[in-house]
């Protein structure tokens, strides 16, 4: 069963897996670049938010955040006056197409309009 949460510090090494099962296709079109491997500054951007500006979530299994796979991310990074928000998604190809992306989005917009 997958679950819905804020990504962690911990998701790091999930994060990476992530990346290393999609295509070069599925990263380009999330990074406006071709990328390998998930380099460590990037991970920690990633993963240690500023929860004031900015809000990802992971759509993950179930355990030990350390030890759990990640199949989705959604994430909202704002400007500081919270007034122009930039929407960002990144599935795992054999998850799309399921509605969870949709699912993900939503709760951000959720997200962002309490901040009001």
């Amino acid at each position: 069963m997958l679950r819905l949460r804020p990504v962690l510090p911990e998701d790091q090494s999930a994060l990476r897996q992530l990346l290393n099962r999609l295509t070069p296709e599925e990263i380009y079109l999330r990074f406006h670049g071709g990328m390998k491997v998930l380099q460590h500054t990037l991970a920690v951007h990633l993963t240690q938010i500023n929860y004031g500006r900015e809000m990802a979530l992971v759509l993950y299994e179930a355990g030990v955040p350390e030890k759990v796979g990640i199949y989705a991310v959604a994430r909202l990074a704002a400007d500081p006056d919270f007034e122009h928000l930039e929407f960002s998604l990144l599935a795992q190809h054999d998850y799309v197409g399921q509605g969870m992306g949709t699912h993900l989005l939503q709760t951000l917009i959720e997200y962002a309009r309490a901040r009001d």
